[in-house]
Parts: C-alpha cells; sequence; structure tokens
C-alpha cells in the first residue's frame, strides 16, 4: 500500500481567552481517530517546535513550512482547534503550492450549554471560515468539510478520500511516461500533445524505439536470472500447456527489458502496442508499471490516477468500450485483447500457442476513467458500473467482462458527446471521489455519468 505524508496543521488563536488545553486535546484526539486511516502517515509539529504544538502565528508557520518541505508532504490538512489564527494556517499552504488543502472545524465541549464571555469556548465554527475565506483570497485550492468532532466516523471517511487524492495528485504531477514505438497509424484517438502535458503537469514522455527494444530481448540469455524468474512466476501463474518454451522465454524476455528500462527512467508507465505482449502489459501494470495498450498515453496516465487513488491495492485495466450486450440495455462488454492484469482473473489463465492470454474478469464493483485535452483544457470521464459474473469462460477470446451501468445510452452519450474515446481505464473498487477532488486540485473538468 502507498504511504501518503500529510501535515497536519493544529490552527491555535494566541490569546488567554482559548486555552492551550483545549487545543492539544483536540490535536490529540484529531490524530488518534486518523490512526487507522489507510496509507496516512501525519506530520505534525511537536511541543518543542512551536508552543503547544499549534500554529498561532507568523514564526510558527514559517517552522511549520520548514518541516513539512524537509519531510516532503503530499497534502496539508487544517483543523480549527479554536478560534485559529487565519494568516498563519494560510501562510502554512501558501509556503508549499500545488499541494492540495483540506479545511476542518473542531465542534465545542457538549458540556457548553450557553456561549457566553463566562463560559470557555472553542469558537472554531466562527474562526475556521476566516482561514477558509484567506485561503480564497489567496486563490489557493482546497476542500472544506466543515464542523466535527475528530471522532466523527464521517470525517474519518473524508479524509481517508483526501489521503487517495494527494497520492493521486502527487503521482500525476511531473510523471514520467515511457513510449515503445509510435502509435498505431490508425488510431488518432491515440494522439498527444507532449509540450502540453510537460507545460501543464510536468509529465515527460520517455521515447524507446521497437529496434532498441528488440536488440535489447536479444542480447537476454535464457538463463538470466531475471528471465528465468519470470518464466517461473509465468508457469504459476497460468496454464502453458499449448505455448512453446521459447516462446515463454521471449514472452519474458521482454518482460525483463521493459522493467529494467522503467526502472532506470523511473517510469511510472508505459505506452506500448504489440512489441510488448499484451500478457506482459497485465503482468507489469500488476507490477505499479502501468501500460497503455495500442501506445495510448492518455490512457496510461488515467490508469496511474485509479492505481494511486487505490493505494496501490488495486490494478487497472485499459478497457475498449466494446460492445453493448445484444438483450439488455445497461449491460456492455468491457474487453481488450490480453492486456487486462492477472490479479483481475476469475478463471483459469490459458496462453494460446502465440502467448495471448485468455480469462475471464472477477465480477465486483468497477469504476472507468478516461482522460483526454483539447484546446490546451483536461478533461475526464467518471463512471461506476458492476462487473457481472455471468457468462462462460469460453464466451469470448483475450480478457473480458459484462459490465452494468445505471444508464449506457447515457454514459455512451457523454462519451459520444465530449470528445471521449473508445479506451477507458477500468479498476475495482469506487474511486469516484478521490478522482473528482484531484481533478479539481489539478485543474482538470469532470464528467461524471
Amino acid at each position: 500500500m502507498s504511504t501518503v505524508r500529510i501535515g497536519f496543521v493544529p490552527g491555535k488563536r494566541d490569546s488567554r481567552a482559548y486555552s492551550d488545553e483545549w487545543a492539544m486535546a483536540m490535536k490529540r484526539r484529531t490524530i488518534e481517530a486518523l490512526a487507522d486511516v489507510p496509507g496516512l502517515e501525519i506530520v505534525t509539529p511537536d511541543e518543542q517546535l512551536t508552543q503547544a504544538g499549534t500554529v498561532r502565528n507568523d514564526d510558527d508557520a514559517r517552522k511549520v513550512i520548514k518541516l513539512f518541505k524537509e519531510k516532503g508532504v503530499d497534502g496539508i490538512l487544517i483543523g480549527g482547534m479554536d478560534f485559529s489564527d487565519e494568516i498563519s494556517a494560510c501562510l502554512v499552504a501558501e509556503g508549499l503550492p500545488g499541494v492540495p488543502v483540506f479545511v476542518f472545524a473542531t465542534e465545542e465541549s457538549p458540556d457548553l450549554y450557553l456561549p457566553t464571555m463566562g463560559a470557555q469556548t472553542s469558537d472554531s465554527f466562527c474562526g475556521t471560515l476566516s482561514i477558509a475565506s484567506g485561503l480564497y483570497r489567496r486563490k489557493i485550492p482546497y476542500r472544506f468539510y466543515g464542523i466535527c468532532n475528530p471522532e466523527d466516523p464521517a470525517f474519518v471517511a473524508a479524509v481517508e478520500r483526501f489521503v487517495r487524492t494527494c497520492a493521486v495528485v502527487r503521482a500525476f504531477r511531473g510523471a514520467y511516461i515511457g513510449q515503445i514505438g509510435p502509435r498505431p497509424g490508425a488510431f488518432e484517438t491515440c494522439s498527444i500533445d507532449e509540450k502540453n502535458l510537460l507545460s501543464s503537469y510536468g509529465i515527460r514522455v520517455i521515447p524507446m524505439e521497437t529496434v532498441r527494444l528488440q536488440g535489447a530481448v536479444e542480447a537476454l540469455s535464457d538463463d538470466d536470472p531475471d528471465v528465468s524468474a519470470v518464466v517461473s512466476a509465468i508457469k504459476a501463474e497460468a496454464n502453458t500447456s499449448e505455448i512453446p518454451a521459447e516462446r515463454i522465454a521471449q514472452i519474458a524476455k521482454v518482460e525483463v527489458v521493459v522493467k529494467r528500462w522503467a526502472t532506470e527512467k523511473q517510469l511510472v508507465g508505459v505506452g506500448a502496442g504489440f512489441s510488448v505482449p499484451p500478457y506482459v502489459q497485465g503482468r507489469l501494470s500488476d507490477q505499479s508499471i502501468m501500460v497503455g495498450f495500442e501506445v495510448d498515453i492518455m490512457g496510461c496516465l488515467a490508469m496511474l490516477m485509479q492505481y494511486e487513488a487505490a493505494l496501490g491495492e488495486e490494478t487497472p485495466f485499459l478497457t475498449d468500450w466494446n460492445l453493448k450486450h445484444p438483450m439488455r440495455d445497461d449491460v456492455f462488454l468491457a474487453w481488450h485483447v490480453g492486456n487486462a492484469p492477472p490479479s483481475m482473473a476469475a478463471t483459469e489463465i490459458r496462453l494460446d500457442q502465440r502467448g495471448m492470454p485468455h480469462f475471464k474478469l472477477r465480477a465486483g464493483e468497477v469504476t472507468f476513467a478516461r482522460l483526454e485535452q483539447y484546446d490546451d483544457e483536461y478533461k475526464m470521464l467518471l463512471a461506476k458500473g458492476t462487473a457481472l459474473e455471468e457468462g462462460a469462460p469460453e464466451e469470448a477470446r483475450f480478457t473480458w467482462a459484462w459490465v452494468e451501468v445505471d444508464d449506457l445510452a447515457k454514459l455512451y452519450t457523454t462519451i459520444g458527446s465530449n470528445g471521449f474515446v473508445h479506451h477507458a481505464s477500468m479498476i475495482y473498487g469506487d474511486q469516484r471521489q478521490a478522482l473528482v477532488d484531484a481533478c479539481y486540485f489539478l485543474g482538470i473538468e469532470v464528467y461524471e455519468v
């Protein structure tokens, strides 16, 4: 599972009207409440760095900015522990540009029956609004949760989504994506604007010529330890009774070459065609290298976003919106020519003589995502569906599942009316909210069906 570092800013008012003890207690409750959030690592000032481990003035803000930069935080959680100082909280966010921000306020004590001057109040309800308006004034994107007790399940769930959002933003900006060979000549849908990706998000596309891949594969010996390990893994994972041993070795060599190249170039994804066998593409995706079939770089980026939203616990599949079910209005075939990751298999993985895999995908809730760019603007399609158990494994070739959605006609019209294409990334689970929020921080327009 991916680890995401979130910088927690416990906002405090520097006034005798608001006690350190209250703020420290609320900070402690927040940290304890979030202790079991998957993937979350909290970075926050301690009592040696700032008074009571809170942020109440510009000097505190400068110390916390330095701390957060040293620790490399991926997101900022600003909480009003009381009627917090708005400027120092905003300065922290301002000091880490581009880092997603989440703001919340904390509830008063249940023992407080009337907020009078003679009663101890936190006034977070009021003060946190000043923090939010300060962020808005500075044009710093943020998500505003509202007021809560830290132990509220809805708040904990919201922070969990924020963690996943931060993972997506972290991975997307500055991503290195490989490209092996040219895109298919007939698929203009897979064309991209590399310069725009670089200028907009720092995303680099790093090419490898197909002839270079072939040369590297030919240079590998059958007894290379990495090749032998991949051959053993394939035999353990799939039914290889139909495929010649030399073809398994050839497939394994391609996987080793691409994986070594990805490691050397720090690639998080690769666009590739048939020079990388579809079975290898799925296997590499299962090893955290997203592979977009038919050299689909934008599809590869959508895969990356879904993979990060799932914190690496599920692997996506770049599928075709293949065909509508002939008898059912809201069911379609999610299919592609063997590039689904083996982790998705519900049935035996059978490799044919060419090494092409055949298996049906497991049933379950799925999310679809498709990223596109037109006229310097980026857009994301999101949809939810259910991969169905129905269908015998031999009903279709390669890798596939029947998928049911709420309204296929609406989904199809949205795809066709807004420039989305015939590929989409499909992953198990529902990551839509994390992806919606990530797109908000990235400035990507969302079309949710």
